[in-house]
């Protein structure tokens, strides 16, 4: 396994974030703060006029043909700069379905969620906390009414990929069930995620990827974008050590900030092979992926937290204020630590994985 970035992988990286800075100042996330927007429709058209809404769908099926790396780096992207759409939630779809579907599904449901022309997402919550796989309730096959926790994308999915009894995964098309969803108002409004109720609606199985590893594959994406955030704090708040002075100097040539500064540094390059690592073996056999999934979720996601706590801090004042921008990602960051469980949660996982406990 190689433990660097590909000149394509480079290539989708870079391409992403000079589209992302052009067309995703940080105004246009403080507009899903200001108001009850929850989806912006003109930025999901660009994705997919870009190729992004297919990253992780076969090239045959109108997809990118890429895998969970690109992805990965793409999730980077979006936390770099906060950008107001949970795409991962329709990427996981995609990537179920391409994994996990029928010829028959792939055929009727991948060319669509290619293009964009129809939105996914996931709901792999359980009970409020997102760790027990195999918690899950849907059955698959057959009629049910249920109510799905955290979904992101929620009130506009039209292709749900479901957790479902016994760690199998199922997909619901909403236009053929009587669905209703309920924004939870988490901390990110950036990213809004639903209560989903259906009623007697038939989820098809997807018959050929576990859900363990559909959700080790969402652990990846959740740190790619906790580290990109982190990564931008970071340099926010350098930035910030530069231009605010104290006793006639910046605060950037006192020693203690200095030190402060090259510990957060120190966080955020070593924690970047973690992602990288679990999304190649994702790619390379999505079944082996759990233990650094949950080994990247928990440590980045908690260095994430780390870093956003030391930039509010080192802003002063400001950084408690609407005003800065440091909200913005504090907010990221504790969204993607809390999302589909704790640090905690994840180093008890990978204590278990690794036959400690």
């Amino acid at each position: 396994m190689e433990y660097w970035l590909t000149e394509q992988q480079q290539l989708v990286q870079s391409g992403f974030h000079d589209f992302l800075a052009g067309e995703c100042p940080p105004a246009r996330v403080r507009t899903a703060y200001d108001t009850d927007r929850t989806f912006d429709e003109d930025l999901w058209k660009e994705f997919g006029q870009l190729g992004f809404t297919g990253t992780c769908i076969p090239s045959e099926q109108g997809g990118s043909g890429l895998g969970l790396m690109e992805a990965a780096l793409i999730s980077e992207e979006l936390g770099r700069h906060a950008a107001p759409l949970f795409l991962e939630g329709h990427t996981l779809a995609g990537l179920a379905i391409a994994l996990g579907g029928t010829a028959s599904q792939q055929e009727r449901l991948l060319p669509g969620l290619a293009a964009g022309e129809r939105i996914g997402s996931v709901a792999l919550s359980s009970e409020g906390n997102g760790t027990a796989w195999c918690d899950w309730q849907v059955e698959p096959g057959g009629s049910n009414t249920a109510s799905v926790e955290a979904v992101p994308l929620g009130d506009v999915a039209q292709v749900l990929v479901i957790g479902c009894a016994n760690g199998q995964l199922g997909v619901l098309e909403t236009q053929r069930a009587n669905v209703s969803a309920s924004n939870s108002n988490c901390i990110d409004r950036s990213r809004n995620i639903f209560e989903v109720s259906f009623e007697e609606a038939a989820v098809e199985a997807l018959p050929h990827l576990p859900g363990e590893a559909l959700g080790s594959a969402s652990l990846v994406l959740l740190s790619a974008d906790a580290f990109g955030a982190a990564d931008r704090l970071l340099e926010l708040t350098v930035e910030y050590a530069k231009t605010r002075e104290q006793f006639g100097q910046p605060i950037g040539g006192f020693q203690a900030v200095k030190h402060q500064l090259a510990d957060y540094a120190l966080a955020a390059v070593t924690a970047r092979g973690l992602f990288w690592k679990a999304a190649g073996e994702f790619d390379e056999n999505p079944e082996s992926a759990a233990k650094s999934a949950a080994m990247a979720k928990a440590h980045i996601t908690d260095q994430a937290m780390h870093i956003a706590r030391g930039a509010v801090e080192l802003h002063g004042g400001i950084g408690f204020t609407w005003e800065s921008d440091v909200q913005l990602y504090f907010k990221r960051a504790l969204f993607d630590r809390t999302y589909l469980g704790t640090p905690q949660v994840h180093r008890e996982r990978c204590a278990e994985l690794s036959g400690w406990s």
